[in-house]
């Protein structure tokens, strides 16, 4: 199991940048409970 985090707001949508001080935040609380935490977002283009 994993724990996936979008990095906006649900006003931002896919808009805007990713706040990625608080996916960093979401892995400090997570660090030691062996969940890996991934983070996405600012995928401007394929």
């Amino acid at each position: 199991a994993a724990i996936g985090i979008h990095g906006r707001t649900l006003e931002q949508g896919y808009g805007g940048a990713a706040d990625w001080a608080q996916i960093g935040r979401a892995v400090e609380l997570a660090c030691g409970s062996g969940i890996p935490i991934l983070g996405n977002g600012d995928v401007a283009s394929l």
